[in-house]
């Protein structure tokens, strides 16, 4: 398996976990540690440009798998949310 896919769901598993704990408790932090980690992996991306060569492109894959992963961790504590609600 490759292991970006493999770090990838990973922390989508981690991080849908914490939102969906976060849910559980009604706290609006469900919607705020994904994006938050979504930041971090936009500033992961941009630090690998800046550093360049074969390292700057580690580190821009993983901050991708960062930011697909909380991206996906959104979309999927949302659609529990609003499957709660109705």
């Amino acid at each position: 398996m490759n292991p970006l896919l493999l770090v990838t769901i990973i922390s989508t598993g981690i991080l849908i976990s914490i939102s969906l704990f976060l849910n559980r408790k009604k706290s609006p932090f469900q919607y705020v540690f994904p994006l938050v980690i979504s930041i971090l992996g936009i500033a992961v991306i941009i630090l690998g440009l800046v550093v360049g060569r074969w390292q700057g492109l580690g580190l821009s894959t993983v901050g991708f798998s960062l930011l697909l992963s909380s991206i996906i961790a959104v979309i999927v504590v949302s659609i529990v949310s609003l499957r709660k609600e109705h």
